[in-house]
């Protein structure tokens, strides 16, 4: 547990240094329970409305976060990303809010995939689009704040043990496969 803990601790310290360095608190917010941490990145970090490209902004928050997950891994059981939406103010299209949603947290997942050394397995993301609102839908800042990303990571019991544990290099060494990103291979004669 305070391995845990401490790991917990070196989180939250990034987050509250990120927040600093934009010079406003609310950038990000972060709740820690039992065996899990919640973070929510305001909207402007991450994506314009109707857009899942990631920003500047919302790439360097997670440049800066993944090197902490890396430090915590050993504990992170896993990740998930759920991506969300505002109310439509125009017609309603289920398809394209969902799609919306969950294209935002696909893109936050995969860049932490690219950019940690987390286990991909561990990392999972949804789309739950405009039906979890946290503020009305009426006011533009009330929208913004529904158009979120939102990160739970969920912490082991106890460590694991492997070096590797919770990393890609674990699960190919694991299930003795060849790992497509590791060309050990000697280069061709041309």
């Amino acid at each position: 547990q305070d391995e845990v803990n401490e790991d917990v601790e070196m989180i939250l310290k990034y987050l509250a240094e990120y927040a600093a360095g934009q010079n406003d608190e609310s950038v990000v917010e972060s709740t820690v329970g039992d065996g899990y941490m919640y973070i929510r990145f305001s909207d402007d970090v991450f994506f314009r409305g109707d857009s899942y490209t990631l920003l500047p902004a919302g790439q360097e928050a997670l440049l800066g976060l993944c090197p902490t997950l890396d430090e915590a891994r050993l504990i992170i059981d896993e990740i998930m990303v759920t991506g969300h939406t505002a109310t439509a103010q125009v017609e309603y299209n289920a398809s394209k809010d969902r799609r919306l949603a969950g294209d935002r947290a696909a893109e936050v997942a995969a860049f932490i995939q690219e950019n940690s050394t987390i286990n991909p397995a561990r990392i999972t993301d949804q789309g739950k689009g405009q039906w979890l609102p946290v503020a009305g839908n009426v006011e533009e800042d009330d929208r913004r704040k529904n158009r979120r990303v939102e990160i739970v990571i969920s912490f082991a019991e106890e460590s694991l043990d492997s070096p590797f544990a919770g990393s890609i290099e674990e699960y190919y060494t694991t299930t003795k496969q060849e790992n497509p990103n590791m060309n050990t291979a000697e280069p061709a004669a041309e």
